[in-house]
């Protein structure tokens, strides 16, 4: 303990603790930054094709409205920042905030309304009307993005109520 007092000055030990606190709630702002601007898009990518399910059930649609391409690294980029955010950032707020908790957990069960309605339209309406001219592999490629883009809503789903409940005094990780 001496050797390490010596090279380095009280006022920079205790400084530490206060500057990895800011570092650890600039990076849970930015990975819960991350994570909203990937259900955001999701959201917003997939409403002209919710649109589109409703509109013409039993139709496969030629021309989906979102691009393909780009939502697979969104959507990895999202569980990246969720997984690293659960497994290595501890969520930094501790006071007891009620009306902040309640927003925040409303806004998890807000989140997945979207995903939920969205497998349910294509689950329980829209599958049971495609017909033999129905291309296989494109509809296996749209479903494994469908299941992948539910996971992440579920995931930012799970992570706002982790923070609802930390700020209503449930402490979780």
């Amino acid at each position: 303990m001496d050797g390490i007092s010596a090279v380095v000055p009280p006022q920079a030990v205790a400084a530490l603790p206060v500057r990895s606190a800011r570092s650890g709630v600039l990076a849970y702002l930015l990975l819960m930054a991350v994570q909203l601007f990937g259900s955001d898009f999701i959201v917003w990518k997939g409403l002209p094709a919710f649109r589109e399910l409703v509109l013409a059930p039993g139709q496969q649609p030629t021309n989906m409205p979102y691009d393909e391409d780009l939502i697979l690294p969104i959507l990895l980029l999202v569980q990246a920042a969720y997984w690293y955010r659960l497994l290595r950032v501890a969520i930094p707020f501790k006071s007891r905030r009620p009306v902040l908790s309640h927003l925040f957990l409303f806004l998890g069960r807000l989140n997945f309304i979207f995903g939920s309605t969205l497998f349910s339209i294509v689950l329980f309406r829209h599958l049971p009307e495609l017909g033999s001219d129905t291309d296989l592999v494109l509809m296996a490629r749209r479903g494994v993005l469908m299941v992948i883009s539910l996971f992440a809503l579920f995931c930012f789903t799970l992570e706002l109520e982790r923070l609802g409940d930390a700020l209503g005094g449930k402490r979780q990780e």
